[in-house]
């Protein structure tokens, strides 16, 4: 499978043109997008692959800050590789995080053990189809906003899914704008869809431009930085356990041995708390992390 010139114009890792926004090498692209050649890609896939990796940061700024949808955690429960590989790419491309789960069986049991902001289904998948795992999240309790991606265009599926807890379905192949645009009007009836502007004691989160300011000043922050504060403040007042921050800002398969949470806190902290302005997060030891104003914390001792 070969790419087009405008994509992949010469080896090394040197990042030019509209990669430069996505912070992806030409190699690490190249290498990519060789590896996904089966027959689907190449008959359905290939052209949108290629049309994703040059339109990347127009996609991103229009549907992410225009739109105003907040850093997402996706789970893609889908078992043909050339399909997962181009939802990660694109997830991540727009700074959400993406887990996949291969069959129904791993699907199933990672929706109703983590917590996500969509679910992407496939309908015929190994272990379990997705209308059993459809019901096994919805049977856990889970509300979370699901989306069926599917090659059974028969009316009797559709019907069948939606009635056991989907909240959309679209067929294959599909085009990863169609998949965007159907995010965001599931989004419109569920809480993903939100202010432009969080808000605690003197800290602004700008999420329109993904900004953060602090007594009218800006703070630079990483993505992971920007995605740990949002849920913080969003949850404020609220003890949010390392296991919790770990399923919501990072992927399922990270290290949960690591000190990851602990070091991006730390960091957080020195670039909040710049000309000894005062911590709003703060270590409730044996059970996790919080943020709160200055007067709440001082009235619960913290």
């Amino acid at each position: 499978m070969t790419i087009s010139p405008q994509v992949v114009t010469a080896p090394g890792e040197r990042i030019v043109g509209p990669f430069a926004k996505t912070c992806l090498s030409e190699t690490a692209i190249k290498t990519t997008a060789n590896e996904i050649s089966n027959e689907y890609l190449d008959s359905c896939l290939k052209s949108e692959l290629v049309f994703l990796i040059e339109t990347i940061p127009i996609i991103y700024h229009y549907l992410l800050f225009f739109g105003i949808l907040k850093h997402m955690k996706i789970l893609a429960v889908e078992d043909d590789p050339s399909i997962a590989e181009m939802l990660r790419i694109g997830f991540q491309a727009d700074t959400h995080t993406i887990d996949v789960a291969t069959s129904g069986t791993e699907g199933s049991f990672m929706a109703r053990s983590y917590e996500y902001d969509m679910i992407l289904l496939d309908h015929a998948l190994p272990g379990k189809n997705g209308i059993t795992v459809c019901k096994d999240i919805r049977g856990n309790g889970k509300d979370t906003p699901i989306i069926f991606i599917s090659v059974n265009a028969d009316t009797e599926t559709k019907v069948d899914a939606l009635d056991n807890g989907a909240d959309d379905y679209m067929t294959k192949p599909f085009s990863m704008s169609e998949l965007r645009s159907r995010i965001k009007a599931v989004s419109r009836r569920t809480p993903l869809v939100k202010n432009s502007e969080l808000k605690i004691h003197d800290i602004t989160l700008d999420i329109k431009f993904h900004q953060a300011i602090r007594a009218g000043k800006r703070i630079n922050l990483t993505k992971k930085e920007f995605s740990l504060l949002e849920y913080l403040i969003i949850n404020k007042g609220v003890v949010l356990s390392r296991s919790m921050i770990m399923e919501h800002v990072w992927t399922a398969d990270s290290d949960p041995f690591s000190n990851t949470v602990e070091a991006h806190i730390r960091n957080l902290r020195k670039k909040l708390n710049v000309g000894k302005k005062p911590n709003l997060i703060v270590n409730i030891p044996g059970h996790g992390y919080l943020i709160d104003t200055p007067e709440k914390l001082e009235q619960t001792g913290r």
